[in-house]
């Protein structure tokens, strides 16, 4: 069973991230002292798992198995992370989300209950589904 990662591309659960930093920077001659720069650097996530480059036609449609474009792009592009700010379990979380979700999904009897709300939340840039009840 090879994980899926494609509606992880498109439907991001946090669209921008908000980095801080502070590094130095070298003066403008050899005998200048390094200077500290910082401020924050911000990462619009979504952005880069649509990117048509990386992704190819229709970034926004799911398609399972869909071939990245680049070199050292992971196939979950932006849904974790990256560098050393990336999701150690990742790998775990998308597999057993997998397993889940085949053996939900393959129950006869599964059912919704009531029609989820879906809302927007400010603060991780993202959306909520909230009261989706399901039954089996």
């Amino acid at each position: 069973m090879r994980p899926r990662y494609d509606a992880l591309q498109s439907q991001a659960a946090q669209h921008y991230l908000a980095e801080r930093y502070v590094h130095s920077a070298a003066g403008h001659s050899e005998t200048a002292r390094p200077r500290w720069l910082s401020g924050q650097m911000n990462i619009h996530i979504f952005a880069a798992n649509v990117d048509e480059t990386v992704v190819g036609e229709e970034p926004l449609a799911l398609c399972p198995g869909r071939p990245i474009h680049g070199e050292r792009i992971p196939s979950m592009i932006m849904g974790f992370g990256d560098g050393h700010h990336r999701c150690p379990g990742s790998y775990l979380a998308i597999q057993e989300t997998d397993i889940f979700l085949h053996r939900l999904l393959a129950l006869d009897s599964l059912h919704m209950e009531r029609i989820p709300t879906l809302n927007w939340n400010e603060l991780t840039t993202g959306y909520e589904i909230r009261n989706f009840m399901i039954a089996v």
